[in-house]
């Protein structure tokens, strides 16, 4: 009897790894005092706190390695709000103590130039990565500088990872007013050089939820080819699967990275706009599943769980039997 409980044990600590493991970093942006379950003191992002990137704490590599680094107070932690999707309910995770909060950005200089960072533990290999934010705009005070012979798409505001050590890398999204009309528009910066239009003019105070995958293909010949995929999608109805996401907005071809670790760090960063925009709910995952929170793979290495138990326990009474 005492083999079949060890190997009880052993087996569901093996499957229950698994359904955690696709989870590599993940911010709510959550307010109150308790910086090791990820509650951030309001106000600059820079001097809050060394809370960990990421809920829950114990889940594989989620935690931050530092406190955001950087020199602006443009980027806050505003708490008593947030912004939320039905179709997910990261928020209900709030931790003991806690309420919900989210980054606001506020810049009233068209002049400025922000950037903050933090780094991210150790992260997999993989050469699928799925990456998602909830933003949200104002209606007024928008505006960016063009300088003569300057791309009016070189002015935005956007959040989401790179990797410090390779300057083209980088998965963001946020806003830049691509026409110079003081209507922001929502975009997808990658290799964090190139800037595409996800929806022009939307909405504003209107939560997008933007989902981007990610899939990369090295190639040692020649490292810089532009072999990278990277498909994303705008407010999706269904995320259960990716074939429930339906065709994405995007889909570009383009050198992302050049290693299968492509992010060490989360980054924010604006230039050269006016406006106020909202950042919430960002999240780094190998697969669909992981990113979503949903129970798609939990729910079947349940089942298989509970058919292991069974198994076993079946062995064991035949063993007692004879």
């Amino acid at each position: 009897m005492n083999r079949v409980c060890y190997l009880l044990a052993v087996t569901v600590t093996l499957v229950s790894s698994r359904a955690q493991a696709t989870l590599v970093a993940a911010d709510s942006f959550l307010t109150g005092t308790d910086r090791t379950m990820g509650q951030y003191a309001t106000g600059s992002i820079t001097i809050s706190n060394v809370a960990l990137l990421g809920y829950p704490p114990n889940s594989p590599s989620v935690a931050g390695t530092s406190s955001y680094t950087g020199s602006t107070s443009n980027f806050q932690i505003e708490a008593g709000a947030s912004q939320n999707s039905p179709l997910v309910t990261y928020d209900t995770a709030v931790t003991t103590g806690g309420a919900q909060g989210q980054i606001s950005w506020n810049a009233a200089s068209n002049d400025t130039s922000r950037n903050v960072s933090r780094s991210l533990s150790t992260i997999p290999d993989s050469s699928e990565w799925w990456i998602s934010l909830m933003v949200n705009r104002t209606s007024t005070g928008w505006s960016s500088t063009v300088p003569a012979g300057t791309n009016t798409a070189n002015r935005f505001v956007v959040g989401g990872f790179a990797n410090s050590l390779d300057s083209n890398n980088g998965i963001a999204i946020g806003y830049a007013d691509v026409a110079a009309d003081g209507i922001p528009d929502l975009v997808l910066r990658s290799n964090y050089q190139t800037l595409s239009t996800l929806a022009t003019n939307p909405n504003a105070n209107a939560l997008q939820f933007v989902i981007v995958k990610l899939n990369l293909v090295l190639d040692a010949v020649t490292p810089t080819a532009a072999n990278d995929t990277v498909s994303v999608w705008v407010n999706p109805g269904d995320i259960t699967t990716e074939t429930a996401l339906g065709t994405p907005v995007l889909t570009v071809t383009q050198n992302v990275a050049n290693s299968l670790k492509p992010f060490n760090s989360s980054r924010l960063i604006s230039l050269g706009v006016t406006g106020v925009a909202k950042f919430d709910e960002l999240r780094l995952a190998t697969t669909l599943s992981g990113l979503t929170g949903l129970a798609a793979i939990p729910e079947a290495n349940s089942f298989l769980v509970g058919a292991t138990v069974s198994l076993v326990f079946a062995a064991g009474y035949r063993l007692r039997r004879r």
